[in-house]
């Protein structure tokens, strides 16, 4: 049940973010909505990097050394957090010229209040990122499903009153709302009763095994985090300066359909990480078996694109020029990158997530390649072959790693 309780949370909290951005591009106009697609993405690239892996390596240290000791746990988790502030706050400022340029933003006041935003949204979602990995480690995701749940009403009600009434301030409003109230939530449930607790005193007692704990699978992941998620921004920006914004909004749309359908594979990804607990011979044996259940639910995802571009079609009918190549394409990527998510709970969970970091360096150099030589549907088959190569990328670096140990 747990396995249906991770996916059901990641669901709920995807398709809430889907929701939102639908809602968005019907109450905005093109031009508006692009900006909003841009600044959500930002918001995103930030949260990624700032988050520092801290999921994968708070489940990993949670799940393993909760009964022994609580004060090392929650030194992992507190460094955690520490690092997402500082992050935020030297990232927000790298991301904000590129909003301020496309939102067509005057004045110092502008500059700061973008800033301020894309700070704030980041390290909520960063914050959350760090307490759902303690989450899912304690086994506890019944309970954060039932606030995910709550919460995807929240943001459709939001949504719709806000961005109709401010525009896209009234947008990000919504998005600010759904972040804060989960996170809170999911630091209930964390911190609680649990013994979990966030405290400066419990990183100086354990500094060096916080330290230890971060080299191993927090560095390479947010090195990964800094190739892929930038690499997307960066891109979006590309399109909107060559195409216009408008570029950016339709892309927007099939993205977040992406981000929906890739989502559940990373929550059942993070779930077998707390199961092998760090033995190579689980690890193998859920790797296995989670390829097999990815695979099908990659062939699901596949056709969920289809039925995404007809409804998209009618929806949308007039106000966006969204082609069901767009779909298929990101349909295609999304199904494999499921696939590619069983090779990265493996990495994580024998504390050797390097592999996953040398991948996104495909993933990446694919998107940005593709967005600077071709035209048309130039991003979405960067995300094809950047899954494609991800794939082959594992299988080469699951070969020279453990040999014939791990069956392929």
């Amino acid at each position: 049940m747990g396995a249906i309780y991770t996916l059901g949370n990641a669901a709920a909290n995807r398709l809430s973010l889907l929701l939102l951005t639908l809602i968005s591009a019907e109450v905005l106009d093109v031009d508006s909505f692009g900006v909003f697609s841009l600044f959500l993405m930002s918001v995103a690239s930030i949260a990624s990097i700032s988050a520092f892996g801290g999921a994968a390596t708070i489940n990993s240290v949670v799940s393993k050394f909760y009964m022994r000791s609580k004060d090392l746990a929650s030194s992992v988790l507190t460094m955690s957090m520490l690092m997402s502030v500082f992050v935020s706050l030297f990232l927000s400022a790298l991301f904000s010229p590129a909003i301020y340029d496309i939102a067509n933003a005057s004045g110092a006041y502008e500059f700061v209040f973008i800033y301020f935003l894309l700070f704030i949204l980041s390290l909520l979602m960063a914050v959350f990122s760090s307490l759902e990995g303690a989450v899912y480690a304690l086994k506890m995701a019944k309970g954060l499903l039932a606030f995910s749940l709550l919460g995807l009403l929240l943001s459709v009600a939001s949504s719709y009153f806000l961005g109709a009434i401010y525009g896209v301030y009234g947008a990000i409003a919504s998005i600010f709302i759904h972040r804060l109230y989960i996170a809170l939530s999911a630091g209930r449930l964390a911190i609680g009763k649990t013994g979990l607790h966030v405290s400066v005193g419990s990183v100086k007692r354990n500094k060096e095994f916080a330290l230890m704990a971060f080299r191993r699978l927090s560095f390479p992941i947010a090195a990964a985090s800094v190739l892929a998620a930038p690499a997307v921004t960066l891109a979006l920006y590309i399109l909107g300066k060559r195409e216009g914004v408008a570029s950016v909004a339709e892309f927007s749309i099939v993205y977040q359909c992406f981000v929906v359908a890739i989502f559940p594979a990373g929550a059942i990804g993070q779930y077998l990480i707390a199961k092998s607990k760090g033995v190579l011979s689980e690890a193998v044996n859920v790797r296995v078996q989670a390829a097999k259940y990815l695979f099908v639910y990659g062939v699901v995802a596949f056709l969920g694109f289809w039925v995404a571009a007809i409804i998209a079609s009618h929806y949308f009918h007039g106000k966006y020029e969204i082609s069901i190549s767009s779909f298929l394409l990101m349909g295609g990527a999304a199904s494999i990158y499921c696939i590619n998510c069983s090779y990265s709970s493996f990495w994580s969970s024998l504390g050797y997530a390097w592999p996953i970091f040398y991948s996104q360096i495909f993933m990446a150099g694919s998107i940005l390649l593709c967005s600077l030589t071709l035209g048309e549907t130039s991003l979405e088959i960067g995300f094809l072959l950047g899954s494609v190569s991800q794939i082959g990328v594992n299988i080469v670096l699951l070969r020279l790693t453990v040999h014939e140990k791990v069956a392929l």
